[in-house]
């Protein structure tokens, strides 16, 4: 075919690296998303009483995965909500 002929020689890419990163930015948000969710669930389940909004926030923006992983440790192992928060201000 004439087209074919015409782009001959071209380098022609079947694949977007874009819209192949798609999928994993969306994987990381996600995992984002249940991370911070699962931390407040566990602030709030286990301080219930000092819990606050202002550490619902500061949970809710943080996009590093690995220091909400440090923090949900912390929550996990802390024997009170002042040694938590003393990690969280790190």
């Amino acid at each position: 075919m004439a087209w074919e002929r015409a782009l001959e020689g071209w380098k022609m890419w079947t694949e977007s690296e874009v819209v192949n990163n798609w999928p994993r930015r969306g994987e990381s948000r996600g995992e984002l998303k249940a991370k911070r969710e699962s931390l407040v669930e566990l602030l709030q389940n286990r301080f219930p009483d000092e819990t606050t909004e202002e550490v619902v926030r500061l949970v809710m923006q943080q996009d590093s995965l690995t220091l909400l992983r440090d923090w949900s440790r912390a929550a996990a192992l802390a024997a009170t909500f002042d040694e938590f928060l003393a990690v969280l201000r790190g």
